[in-house]
């Protein structure tokens, strides 16, 4: 359907159904898409945060299924029912400076994923609770760069004109290329 996919898709315990996530485009605002591994058909899919598409789905031997979007951790029942979901920047998890980029397993069973500011979430796989939380900067006197450029550089201005169309196809419309980008 168009959807730019930057990251590696994922399986389910059976092989039966592949998780994927991508960037929304002008017909489809999804996001997190669940496939028949044979047909490649839509079982379902999820409209979260287009910054969903920096971390792969994560999914444990239950088959249940966890992603980061925003500043938030959510997991899925394998039929699509939301489970749970965690906010990480004390708000409503909306803050694009908190954001993450995926997750992973700890191997203990828990899941383990770090915000833009360099705080480390460990989060109960069962209920979502944070279960400890580690900041970098704080105990490293690390000072983290300013995640974004100014608002006024195009940075499609440094592609070539094919790729620029590539991205906009992508992306849907120049701006949401910039704001990814």
């Amino acid at each position: 359907k168009g959807h730019a996919i930057p990251q590696p898709n994922t399986f389910s315990p059976d092989n039966a159904t592949t998780y994927v996530t991508a960037f929304p485009n002008a017909e489809d605002p999804c996001t997190l898409f669940a496939l028949d591994a044979t047909t490649g058909e839509i079982l379902w899919c999820k409209e979260l945060h287009r910054s969903i598409a920096g971390g792969s789905v994560e999914v444990d031997s239950d088959g249940k299924l966890y992603v980061t979007a925003e500043a938030k951790v959510y997991s899925y029942e394998p039929n699509g029912d939301l489970r749970w979901q965690q906010v990480l920047d004390n708000g409503d998890g909306s803050d694009q400076a908190f954001r993450t980029f995926g997750l992973h397993f700890s191997p203990s069973g828990f899941l383990v994923t770090v915000t833009l500011p360099g705080v480390v979430s460990v989060i109960d796989r069962a209920n979502g609770n944070i279960v400890a939380q580690f900041d970098i900067a704080e105990e490293y006197n690390f000072v983290a760069p300013t995640p974004r450029l100014p608002d006024s550089i195009d940075l499609l201005n440094f592609f070539p004109e094919a790729s620029v169309n590539d991205f906009i196809t992508a992306f849907g419309t120049r701006e949401a290329a910039n704001a990814t980008l």
